[in-house]
């Protein structure tokens, strides 16, 4: 009985196994999946795959990010997706009221046994204007070349169980007709901020509002999956609206944001806040000293998955750690296990008042800016 059971076992591991290996393949030559973007879970923390418009629009001269997820760590294979950006401004001076942000990046998936791999760099411009002393717009355009590949090799199929195992020298009698393939991309974005500021002593209280619309795919690139391929990457079409609110006289900030995203018959919806305890203030002079604070916050996509995030800040550097429970009919296969993400961001922050007269005066003999 023991020896039937443990055969019973192993069989039905192997049925599983199959079946994994089947769900991949179908990923591949099904066109709904393959028409759907893959992001992160933090997509604020990864500004520029969320809206051209974000290059350069941060407090400071330079910005580092990078990203990394662990997707559906329950299957043989999880899906691991990975990024790196820098961006920065070009001519911001107090005397104009436009200048321009510069970035660049780069964007790896590999998904399955089969290592599908999506790899894509970027660069992207913006133009920024300050209409006033409380409102800015930003417009951004990004490129890209991006190149698809796999090896079907690594995969296995139902037929070539041989009762004990997989035997790859079985004829699948699978027609997988896969040819990498690239393509150029690309998207544009726009973007409006209005901050209120209070001036306070040892820190000053802000009120943020962003809202921000951009599109991805705008040239609908061809897919060249097989020889034939007639498949086009839809455009994929993204809304945010975010706010950043400091309680005067606290050291509590509450940061909600949504986003919606939609591509061909696919949307989806981010919700969720952020609360903030700030640790210390800044030093206002020198920048020596910098402000520390961590936030904790909770996310959900409807009907996908309850994302709890955590962000610390400290000094010129943030960290974020976040974890995706599966709440749709996919938690089954999953075992509720979504996705762990891990973001790193470093700024050079413009956090002193000598700095901003430096860079925003224009330089040697150039107007003074107020503080």
């Amino acid at each position: 009985m023991k020896t039937k059971n443990l055969i019973f076992c192993r069989v039905e591991k192997m049925k599983k196994l199959a079946c994994i290996s089947g769900i991949i393949v179908a990923a591949f030559i099904s066109q709904p999946v393959l028409s759907q973007d893959i992001h992160f879970s933090q997509i604020t923390e990864a500004p520029l795959f969320l809206n051209p418009a974000n290059t350069g629009v941060f407090e400071g001269y330079l910005r580092a990010t990078l990203n990394y997820r662990n997707q559906w760590t329950a299957m043989v294979n999880p899906y691991k997706t990975m990024a790196a950006c820098v961006d920065g401004v070009i001519g911001e001076k107090a005397a104009k009221k436009a200048y321009m942000g510069w970035g660049v990046g780069f964007f790896n998936d590999q998904a399955g046994v089969s290592a599908y791999s999506a790899n894509q760099a970027l660069l992207s411009a913006s133009g920024i204007v300050h209409l006033d002393a409380k409102n800015k717009i930003c417009v951004g355009i990004g490129g890209g070349y991006a190149i698809r590949s796999a090896n079907y090799g690594a995969l296995t199929f139902g037929n070539q169980y041989n009762g004990q195992q997989f035997d790859p020298t079985t004829p699948s009698f699978e027609v997988l007709a896969f040819n990498q393939f690239s393509y150029a991309d690309v998207n544009a974005g726009l973007q409006w901020e209005f901050t209120k500021t209070e001036k306070a002593f040892d820190r000053d209280d802000n009120f943020d509002l962003k809202v921000g619309v951009a599109g991805f795919h705008l040239n609908q690139p061809l897919l060249k999956y097989y020889k034939y391929s007639k498949e086009k990457l839809p455009m994929r079409l993204v809304g945010e609206i975010a706010s950043r609110i400091d309680i005067k006289g606290t050291k509590l900030t509450i940061m909600p944001s949504m986003i919606y995203m939609k591509q061909a018959s696919f949307s989806e919806l981010n919700l969720g806040t952020f609360v903030r305890l700030r640790f210390k203030n800044p030093t206002k002079t020198t920048g020596f000293k910098h402000e520390a604070g961590i936030s904790l916050g909770m996310y959900i996509r409807p009907g996908d998955a309850i994302i709890p995030q955590m962000l610390i800040d400290y000094a010129s550097f943030s960290f974020g750690f976040s974890y995706d429970y599966n709440i749709s009919s996919f938690k089954t296969a999953t075992r509720g296990n979504g996705g762990i993400e891990f973001s790193l961001q470093w700024h050079s922050l413009r956090d002193a008042l000598f700095k901003r007269k430096r860079e925003l005066g224009g330089g040697h003999g150039g107007p003074k800016a107020t503080p």
